[in-house]
């Protein structure tokens, strides 16, 4: 490898650290992680004993440059006649059905200020996480293609998505601010009369609710672990890779709702969402990825549809709500891990 080679990447990584340093300070937190998923990018890069192609480099600078336009990108333009409606409170109504309100009762919960610094760095540092996800597989170009790509179109995907279902998060009713920043009253009662209706949300805000694409990356990374089986040390690195991944998922779970962002409903769509993109990116075989691509865009539509439609068919039992949230979790995970291997059953046949 050209010793050039060597001094790009080191000068990279310098411009990466720089870049986290300002946008940390100027409270670009976003940015700041997603440099620091290019650095991550770099270091495996030059960690590594076969050097990868320097194109490799590049899905990093995507991901930079998609955080410094993400207000942007995630804002599509309203459809016609829904400027400044959104379907919030049908969200809140169904998410009423469960007998509380998920976001606000974890916000509650988790009411320790060091406890949501660090759910605040979880949910911020999604960029980061990506950044070392790719990083992971780096060595492995075909694999390492196949993940970006696989970010990449379920970004695309979502926010041609959301022109569906326009929601904002709960953050973003009027009670949002006092409830979910200055821990005042999170009462309803001054704007929700408990039945589903529009409502007019300031147009600055993005209507990037469902599915949440927090989620759903978070869900990528742990599902680009999934795949055929490894021997030895890199073994051993998937298997922690895989583990740490599944605690990013659960604590991204936690933090979109913590700090109002979304809705419980909004995280369930995103498992059916990101069936989409894996099974067009990721998925190994013809089969699983029919099965895949097919469940993923029935199950997101159907909650589409209802939540639209049908809200009130979520009330019509106590069991409707939790059944939506067993089937929502349960049928994409049994696609992409039965018979591919769970948390362990792949390692350990090789151990």
């Amino acid at each position: 490898m050209p010793r050039s080679s060597i001094l790009l990447v080191l000068s990279i990584s310098i411009a990466c650290v720089l870049l986290t340093a300002y946008a940390m300070s100027t409270g670009h937190r976003g940015i700041g992680y997603a440099a620091l998923g290019q650095l991550s990018i770099c270091c495996s890069w030059l960690l590594a004993k076969q050097k990868p192609s320097l194109w490799l480099l590049l899905p990093g600078a995507f991901l930079v440059l998609f955080y410094v336009w993400r207000s942007l990108l995630l804002s599509p333009s309203a459809p016609v006649g829904m400027q400044g409606r959104t379907f919030d409170l049908y969200a809140l109504y169904v998410d009423g059905s469960f007998g509380f309100q998920p976001s606000i009762w974890l916000h509650h919960l988790c009411s320790s200020k060091i406890l949501r610094g660090f759910l605040q760095g979880i949910y911020e540092g999604l960029p980061f996480a990506m950044g070392l996800a790719y990083a992971s597989f780096l060595e492995n170009q075909s694999k390492a293609l196949k993940v970006f790509c696989c970010f990449l179109l379920a970004g695309v995907l979502a926010v041609l998505c959301y022109r569906l279902l326009p929601i904002c998060g709960p953050a973003y009713l009027p009670f949002g601010d006092e409830c979910f920043y200055f821990d005042g009253s999170c009462s309803t009662a001054s704007f929700f009369s408990g039945r589903p209706s529009f409502i007019n949300i300031d147009s600055q805000w993005p209507r990037n609710g469902m599915p949440s694409l927090h989620m759903g990356w978070a869900l990528l990374i742990l599902w680009s672990y999934q795949g055929k089986s490894c021997q030895g040390r890199s073994c051993r690195a998937k298997k922690l890779g895989r583990w740490l991944a599944l605690a990013f998922v659960l604590l991204t779970a936690v933090s979109t709702m913590v700090y109002g962002e979304h809705y419980l409903i909004d995280l369930l769509a995103a498992f059916f969402f990101s069936l989409i993109p894996w099974s067009l990116c990721m998925a190994d075989g013809w089969s699983r990825r029919g099965l895949a691509l097919a469940a993923g865009a029935v199950g997101y539509l159907a909650w589409v549809v209802l939540v639209r439609d049908h809200p009130g068919l979520f009330w019509v039992s106590p069991v409707m709500p939790w059944a939506s949230l067993l089937i929502s979790c349960a049928v994409p995970l049994m696609i992409v891990f039965w018979r591919g291997g769970g948390p362990s059953a792949q390692e350990s046949s090789h151990q």
